[in-house]
């Protein structure tokens, strides 16, 4: 039984939703801009370098767009 009849999510969230349910509905446009924050402890520095040299490679490769591009999502 489906009991929503609105939710704000992540637009790829949205769009993965919709693409499964077909009463699924995208409504406007985003809200946000695309812009995500993660916060790291200051002496998580490994962590920071580990995180920025993923999210470096993936624009570098293009694998995020492909991912999205994959689920549907972009």
């Amino acid at each position: 039984k489906k009991l929503l009849s609105a939710i704000i999510v992540d637009t790829p969230i949205a769009a993965w939703n919709c693409n499964e349910d077909s009463e699924c509905k995208l409504t406007g446009l985003p809200i946000f801009p695309k812009n995500y924050v993660v916060a790291i402890r200051k002496e998580d520095r490994a962590l920071l370098n580990g995180i920025d040299t993923i999210l470096k490679e993936s624009k570098r490769n293009n694998s995020i767009s492909k991912i999205l591009e994959k689920w549907n999502l972009d």
